[in-house]
């Protein structure tokens, strides 16, 4: 527990005073709003592609899916693949406001050949 106290202490002056660290204190603050993930696509000329979706409110309240089955495990075959849905009430859900989902970084990896040695 000092150990603990100690490194948040750190973390806080070092945000806060030295404004270095934002990373590593942020992501300890366990804040459940702000998350995001990756997308990867690659082309057909083998471009690969990288899009950082952010999202910024999350749904903390789930239920079941009424249009999925728990037997049905393709998620191709409905227009609702997932198995839980936000509730109601909750961020995504339907008749409320989106998750707030926008791309946050774009990065394109461009194919390179291989070369010969």
């Amino acid at each position: 527990p000092v150990v603990s106290w100690i490194f948040g202490c750190y973390l806080y002056i070092c945000v806060n005073w030295l404004h270095v660290h934002f990373d590593e204190a942020f992501s300890a603050l366990r804040i459940p709003h702000y998350k995001s993930f990756l997308r990867l696509h690659i082309d057909e000329a083998g471009v690969l592609e990288l899009f950082t979706i952010g999202l910024r409110k999350i749904p903390r309240r789930w239920e079941a899916n009424p249009l999925k089955s728990a037997s049905d495990t393709d998620a191709s075959s409905e227009a609702s693949p997932s198995r839980w849905v936000p509730a109601p009430g909750q961020p995504g859900a339907p008749g409320t406001e989106g998750c707030g989902a926008e791309v946050v970084d774009y990065l394109r990896v461009e194919k390179t050949p291989l070369s010969s040695r």
